[in-house]
């Protein structure tokens, strides 16, 4: 089996800079949504294949 290891792209899964920032998150809602969809994702990749996107030390910030 081979383990594919998935890094998040810059412009697809985060902001790259202060203009595209102020688009993603323009609202409250807007930045609950996406955050919201990063703990859903670090509890798939947790559960499915054993890591997490989220730095250990950030994890219980979260």
């Amino acid at each position: 089996m081979d383990n594919q290891i998935l890094m998040p792209k810059g412009g697809d899964d985060y902001p790259t800079n202060w203009n595209q920032f102020s688009e993603w998150f323009h609202t409250e809602e807007s930045c609950l949504a996406y955050l919201g969809g990063c703990v859903g994702l670090r509890a798939t990749f947790a559960q499915d294949a054993k890591i997490s996107l989220i730095p250990t030390g950030l994890a219980a910030a979260v």
